[in-house]
C-alpha cells in the first residue's frame, strides 16, 4: 500500500503527521482535501487503500469509488467513516478515535472525521442529544415567529429522522422494516409511506405517530410534548395550504369564476372540450392540487388554463377574467407571457452568446410546435426509430452545468423534434435554424472540455462541504 520513498517513515512519523492533520482538520475545504492529505501521510496510493480497506472493512469499496471520495466528485457515505475508523489504516490516533462507551464520550479524531464528512456519528448519546435540540429548535422557532406558518408534525419528524439518514446510514425502507420488528402488525408503515407523512402529504395516524417516536428514541416527556402540541393544533397533521403569490393569483381568477356560476369542475368541462396549441387540458385533480400548493404548474396546463379562461370570457361570464389577473397568475407560476405562444423558430430566434444550451433545448422541448413531456419524447423517439437519448440523459441535457451534449447528438434530437413539429401541421426548423442550436451546443460542450477535472466538480458541486444535519427550524424549509 505504501508509496516509494515513504518505506522509511517509521511508525512514530506516521502517527505524528497524522495527528498533525487531524488537529487543523477544519481548516480544510471538505472531507475530500482532508483524506487526500491522510493517504499521502500514510504514503497510501488510492488503489492500494481500496484494496487493504477491503480485507478489512465490512464493505466493498472499489479503486474508482475510492478515487472519487479522494478527488472530491462524490461524497463519502456514512458506512465509509465507520470502516475508515473500524480498519485504522489512516493510523489514527487509536484513543483519540475510541467509540462513545457509557459515560466516555467518543475522541475527538472520531468526531472529527465525521464532521469533516459533514456528519455527526449516530450514537445513544448523540441520538438524545439530537432530540433534545429538534424540539427546543421548534420551540424556539415559534416564540420568535408567532405570525410565521408554524412546523407541522411532519417537519419535525424529518427533521428527528434526518439524523439516523446521515450519508446513506438507512434508508426510509430499512427504517420501515427496522419498525416492523417492533411495532403492532396494524402498523403499516412502509418507506413511501414514511416519505408521505414527513412531507406532510398524508397525516399519520396514533400508532404511526407511535412507533416513528420509538424509533427515534423519544423519551415520554418529549412525546407527549409533540402529542399535546396535535391536541392542541399547535402542531399541524398533515398537508398545509401553502399561501403564495401564485396561489393567490389562481385563486383570485377560480373565485372570479365561481361567482359567476362557473366551478372547478364545469371549468375543466370546457377545458378538455378545447384544442389547445402546446397544451394539456386540466383536470379537477390539477385545481385542487395547485390551489393548496402541492404541485407546480407546468406550461402545458398553463396554456390549457389560460385559453379555457378566454374562451369563458367570450360567453360565459359577463364579467369576464381581465388581463391583468391572468397576467399575475402567469408571472406568479414563473412563465414569461411569450412562452404561452412560443414555436421552435421563436426561441431559435432568441438565441444569443449567452444562451446555454440546457435551457435551449428544454425551450424547444416545451415550444407549442413540440410541447411534449420529457419521458414520452424519448420514449416515442426510440420507439419510431429516431438517435434520441434515453430519457435519464436528455434530464440531465436540460439541467445547467450537469452534462453537456455533443453538437452530433443535439443534431439528431433535433430531427426528431422536426418530425414532431411537421406531424403537428407546423413548418419544421430550418437547416439554418438546427445549425444555429448545434453551434449552442458545441460552444457549450467546448468549454466544458477546457476545464480541467477539477473545474468540472466544483462547477457540478459547488458546495464543497457538507454540512452536518442542524435541529434549527429557522432554515428555509422544504415542506412548510
Amino acid at each position: 500500500m505504501a508509496k516509494q520513498g515513504r518505506d522509511s517513515l517509521t511508525h512514530g512519523q506516521v502517527r505524528r503527521q497524522v495527528d498533525q492533520i487531524m488537529d487543523r482538520w477544519s481548516s480544510y475545504p471538505g472531507f475530500a482535501a482532508l483524506f487526500d492529505e491522510l493517504l499521502d501521510a500514510n504514503g497510501a496510493s488510492t488503489n492500494g487503500f481500496a484494496q487493504s480497506l477491503n480485507d478489512h472493512g465490512r464493505s466493498a469499496w472499489t479503486e474508482g469509488r475510492v478515487r472519487q471520495y479522494r478527488i472530491g466528485e462524490r461524497q463519502p457515505p456514512y458506512l465509509f467513516i465507520e470502516d475508515l475508523l473500524a480498519t485504522n489504516l489512516l493510523h489514527l490516533d487509536p484513543q483519540r478515535i475510541r467509540p462513545e462507551q457509557g459515560d466516555q464520550p467518543s475522541g475527538d479524531q472520531r468526531v472529527a472525521l465525521f464532521a469533516a464528512a459533514g456528519m455527526i456519528e449516530v450514537t445513544p448519546a448523540s441520538v438524545r442529544e439530537w432530540n433534545r435540540e429538534v424540539l427546543a429548535g421548534h420551540r424556539r422557532f415559534v416564540e420568535a415567529h408567532p405570525d410565521a406558518p408554524r412546523p407541522r408534525w411532519g417537519d419535525i419528524m424529518e427533521k428527528l429522522l434526518s439524523f439516523h439518514l446521515q450519508g446513506g446510514r438507512r434508508s426510509l425502507g430499512e427504517i420501515a422494516n427496522e419498525i416492523k420488528r417492533f411495532a403492532p402488525s396494524d402498523v403499516k408503515l412502509t418507506g413511501p409511506r414514511i416519505l408521505h407523512v414527513t412531507h406532510n402529504d398524508r397525516p399519520a395516524n396514533h400508532k404511526e405517530r407511535a412507533a416513528l417516536y420509538h424509533y427515534v428514541h423519544l423519551d415520554p416527556d418529549q412525546i407527549a410534548e409533540l402529542e399535546r402540541g396535535i391536541a392542541s393544533d399547535s402542531i399541524p397533521l398533515g398537508h398545509p395550504i401553502r399561501s403564495t403569490a401564485f396561489t393567490k393569483a389562481l385563486n383570485d381568477v377560480i373565485d372570479h369564476m365561481a361567482a359567476q356560476g362557473v366551478n372547478m369542475y364545469q371549468f375543466t368541462k370546457v377545458a378538455k372540450t378545447l384544442s389547445v396549441p402546446g397544451g394539456s387540458a386540466v383536470r379537477p385533480s390539477d385545481l385542487s392540487s395547485w390551489r393548496l400548493g402541492r404541485t407546480e404548474l407546468t406550461l402545458q396546463k398553463l396554456r390549457s388554463f389560460i385559453a379555457t379562461v378566454h374562451h369563458l370570457n367570450q360567453g360565459r361570464l359577463a364579467d369576464p377574467v381581465t388581463p391583468e389577473q391572468l397576467s399575475a397568475m402567469v408571472a406568479s407560476a414563473g412563465f414569461q407571457p411569450s412562452q404561452l405562444t412560443a414555436t421552435t423558430h421563436d426561441v431559435v430566434a432568441g438565441i444569443d452568446g449567452k444562451t446555454r444550451i440546457s435551457s435551449l433545448l428544454q425551450s424547444l422541448r416545451e415550444a407549442v410546435d413540440v410541447s411534449m413531456a420529457l419521458e414520452d419524447i424519448c420514449a416515442l423517439g426510440a420507439q419510431r426509430g429516431y438517435n434520441v437519448p434515453a430519457t435519464a440523459l436528455l434530464k440531465v441535457w436540460e439541467r445547467p452545468d450537469n452534462t453537456y451534449p455533443t453538437g452530433r447528438q443535439v443534431r439528431g434530437l433535433l430531427e426528431w423534434y422536426n418530425q414532431l413539429i411537421t406531424e403537428n401541421s407546423y413548418q419544421p426548423l430550418s437547416p439554418d435554424e438546427v445549425s444555429r442550436v448545434v453551434e449552442v451546443a458545441e460552444r457549450d460542450y467546448e468549454r466544458w472540455q477546457r476545464k480541467s477535472h477539477a473545474e468540472k466538480v466544483a462547477e457540478r458541486n459547488p458546495a464543497h462541504r457538507r454540512r452536518p444535519p442542524s435541529p434549527s427550524f429557522d432554515a428555509p424549509e422544504r415542506s412548510r
